[in-house]
């Protein structure tokens, strides 16, 4: 049996959720975590979070079989500035993204909730020294 790439589908663009500005920085200290990136807004927004998507083509082969050509932007919510990040730039927020989601989501409690932070932050200090 053999199959043929009828090609890509429609570009899908999905919200993954939002990252504090405040979590972007390494704890006690001013360096952000996405160095080739702005803290703030370049069209002087006072947001306090940025959302975090994700957007992509399904391969189809006679049904989707993945996704290709994933990319993910971080937005200002109140402009709509985006930016693409690299990879390992979204592998740095990705952990407060899902924790922030679920959080939201009520699926953890605030104390639940403080606890993986510290754990996060205790995370990325120890990758920085290593």
């Amino acid at each position: 049996m053999s199959f043929f790439l009828t090609g890509y589908g429609e570009l899908v663009t999905k919200l993954l959720g939002k990252v504090k500005r405040d979590q972007m920085y390494l704890p006690n200290s001013d360096e952000w975590l996405l160095r080739r990136i702005s803290p703030s807004c370049e069209n002087n927004c006072d947001n306090q979070y940025f959302h975090i998507y994700t957007s992509f083509r399904e391969l189809v082969v006679f049904l989707p079989v993945g996704r290709m050509q994933e990319v993910y932007k971080i937005v200002c919510p109140e402009c709509g500035e985006t930016i693409e990040l690299e990879p390992e730039e979204f592998t740095r927020i990705k952990p407060f993204i899902k924790m922030n989601k679920l959080f939201e989501n009520g699926k953890i409690d605030e104390i639940e909730y403080r606890v993986r932070l510290d754990k996060i932050e205790s995370r990325l200090l120890k990758v920085r020294r290593d």
